[in-house]
């Protein structure tokens, strides 16, 4: 009998949770969609304005932020087969959630979890980390599946190779498994590493050849790419898309720390928040969850392994930013790997825990992240790119709109109304127009976007600026009245900023524009 109720509950909460998942998926406007890169590849049956424009896949990789190119690939089959849309690009991401979350409930199953479709159903279902990076039309979603299937079987084969016997089946789809991750999200390559660790210490220990060995092979499968990522490395740097921490050092290892620390509670309770009556409960039981272990209260389990599959990871994360003089940890999706070892620990210590804490723990985990899920402004974390739109084509009227970035020109032209103006790409221009509307996001944060908004105040009149959200403003600049200009620039400064080639493929996507004589 309570087995029955067992599965009518988690068939329920499943229902549940499906609903929520894919209510009003094509409502927002994340600016992290690639559904703007199936228009570009030519996937969607709109009529597109420059119709002789196509991104190749291998131009594909290049633009969207520097990935890798597995996701793209799939998200054209699957576009391919159930047309394209917003809700099927989301709903493409979405599957992959469920399909992780059907792995984590077999591993749970495997280790022993009292009522462990349940309770992973509900801990990852209702995890606003999780509900956010589920309902994007990103790569982070099928990651994030990956990296659930390669945690699941490594575990299986690190328990196997103590035990003196190893599966071949395991261990090849533990090599298929990690070698889709990597072609799938660099940072894939943080938790393998994870892996690695784990698997030399195993070596150390008991000479286990046989996992160490199938361990590597993915690292060499993914050697021809290296090339590729390092020059999407750079262009990456160059382009300003890294969040750089301040030049102080102080005051940036200070950030590392405090953000480090807000990481981890976003993945976990889905918010930020200095609680020391919380920090008291966490500390409480783990001591208590020690002390069960220490008296054979409670059996076996894979505690030990998913906190080293967490902060391996972490730390080399911190790691890259030191080096690199970066925030990551500012960009919660970067961090989707952690989230499975993260949540599934947290989950066992309260599953294996006395009974009050046992409570506290589900309760806060649950209470915070319900919260987190209520709040707008975690769900619009983001630029709203059919606000900015709307916006645009308000204030814009026809007058041309400039767009810092060949991304965010992408994704505002997927929205934006052809007929009411004309969107460019900063990238792109030798001449600016003389009266136009000019996109910044990400202002307070982008020391590049800082820079470019400066370089363009010395040398256009700001008429006014209009903030469409915390991420984005549209600022009216026209060109300054000859008495007004310096006399060693008069026609170059205001006019021609800079002088970039532009490709053949560009000019076929938006012609220039010269200021009237």
């Amino acid at each position: 009998m309570i087995s029955r109720m067992g599965r009518v509950l988690a068939f329920a909460l499943g229902a549940c949770l499906i609903l929520l998942y894919l209510y009003e998926l094509d409502r927002y406007g994340y600016w992290e969609d690639e559904i703007y890169t199936a228009r570009d590849i030519g996937l969607s049956n709109q009529s597109d304005q420059q119709s002789g424009f196509r991104l190749s896949y291998t131009e594909l990789t290049y633009r969207n932020d520097n990935h890798p190119w597995l996701y793209f690939w799939a998200l054209e089959k699957w576009v391919r087969l159930f047309g394209f849309s917003e809700f099927s690009g989301r709903g493409f991401s979405v599957l992959f959630f469920a399909l992780a979350v059907g792995v984590l409930i077999f591993s749970a199953r495997t280790w022993g979890a009292d009522r462990p479709g349940v309770w992973v159903l509900l801990v990852f279902g209702v995890s606003t980390a999780c509900f956010l990076m589920a309902r994007e039309a990103r790569m982070y979603s099928m990651a994030f599946f990956l990296v659930c299937l390669s945690l699941s079987l490594f575990v299986s084969l690190y328990d196997e190779a103590k035990a003196g016997r190893i599966s071949s089946k395991k261990l090849v789809g533990l090599v298929l498994v990690n070698t889709l991750g990597l072609y799938t999200h660099y940072y894939v390559l943080f938790f393998y590493a994870g892996e690695l660790f784990l698997a030399g210490w195993l070596l150390l220990r008991r000479r286990i050849w046989k996992l160490v060995s199938a361990l590597t092979v993915p690292a060499l499968l993914f050697l021809p790419w290296i090339p590729q990522l390092l020059r999407q490395r750079e262009r990456k740097y160059e382009s300003g898309l890294w969040v750089i921490g301040p030049h102080d050092p102080e005051s940036y290892y200070r950030m590392v720390v405090s953000e480090g620390g807000d990481a981890i509670s976003r993945l976990v309770f889905g918010s930020t928040f200095a609680s020391r009556t919380l920090v008291l409960v966490i500390g409480v039981s783990v001591v208590a969850y020690l002390l069960l272990r220490w008296k054979n209260v409670v059996g076996r389990d894979p505690v030990g392994l998913l906190v080293v599959l967490a902060f391996v990871p972490y730390g080399l994360l911190i790691g890259n930013d030191l080096f690199h003089h970066t925030i990551t940890l500012t960009r919660t999706k970067y961090l989707f790997f952690l989230i499975p070892p993260l949540l599934l620990g947290y989950l066992r210590i309260s599953l294996s825990n006395l009974a009050p804490i046992r409570f506290c723990l589900l309760v806060l985990f649950l209470a915070y992240n319900v919260e987190g899920l209520g709040r707008e402004r975690l769900i619009q974390a983001h630029p709203d790119w059919r606000a900015i739109s709307d916006q645009a084509e308000q204030s814009a009227r026809r007058m041309p709109v400039v767009v810092g970035d060949d991304d965010y020109f992408l994704c505002l032209s997927y929205y934006y109304d052809w007929r009411k103006g004309d969107v460019m790409s900063e990238e792109w221009l030798s001449v600016y127009p003389e009266d136009f509307w000019y996109l910044v996001l990400y202002l307070p944060w982008n020391t590049d976007t800082q820079r470019r908004v400066a370089d363009l105040q010395s040398r256009f009149e700001e008429v006014e600026r209009t903030e469409v959200d915390r991420f984005s403003v549209l600022i009216h600049f026209r060109l300054r009245p000859a008495a007004q200009t310096t006399e060693s620039g008069v026609n170059q400064s205001a006019t021609q900023v800079r002088a970039e080639f532009s490709s053949p493929a560009t000019l076929l996507l938006r012609p220039q524009r010269l200021p009237a004589p």
